[in-house]
């Protein structure tokens, strides 16, 4: 579960399991996942929780459909050393456009120190028993900054740019994909 979750690169672990917190149709939400003994489940906070619990499934990857047969040689043995490993799906579209958008042309790790910045000074408070959790900035709050304001948090003018106009054109409705 560790490896499926920490490939999003969102949200954080602790001794109780992965906590992630989002957008959920523009209010802010929280999602804590952590294995059992039959496999995984969670507990949500938050206008989304109901939807976040939904998408459980396609977040953890229960969902993959593994087929050995027909594989190479090279492919089967990436399967064989990724046991465990699943394909997870957030259907979170802002906060994965955001890490695309800051992800560009800089570091690993000076993309999550920016995305860190955004998210302390302009995400919202995220419900549950963290306080110290915060959602992404919201795209409408995103929209309404300047050049500036991304400069602050470690984002050049090009990244900026693109990231405000991400931000314009996504509609609240569209921050996330509900999973079927």
């Amino acid at each position: 579960m560790r490896r499926t979750l920490a490939a999003f690169g969102v949200g954080s672990f602790d001794d109780r399991g992965w906590w992630w917190s989002t957008l959920v149709d523009g209010e802010p939400s929280t999602l804590m996942i952590e294995r059992t003994d039959g496999g995984t489940t969670g507990a949500a906070w938050g206008p989304g929780a109901d939807s976040l619990l939904e998408r459980l499934p396609a977040i953890v990857g229960a969902n993959d459909v593994v087929a050995i047969e027909g594989l190479d040689d090279r492919s089967r043995a990436l399967l064989r050393d990724a046991r465990g490993t699943r394909i997870g799906a957030t259907g979170d579209v802002w906060g994965a456009s955001i890490k695309a958008v800051l992800g560009q042309v800089v570091t690993t790790k000076e993309a999550g120190a920016s995305e860190r910045k955004l998210r302390r000074r302009y995400g919202l408070p995220a419900p549950g028993p963290r306080p110290d959790l915060r959602t992404p900035p919201p795209p409408s709050v995103v929209a309404g900054l300047g050049y500036a304001d991304l400069h602050a948090a470690g984002v050049e003018r090009k990244r900026a740019d693109i990231l405000i106009e991400v931000a314009r054109r996504s509609p609240v409705s569209y921050t996330h994909l509900r999973a079927h």
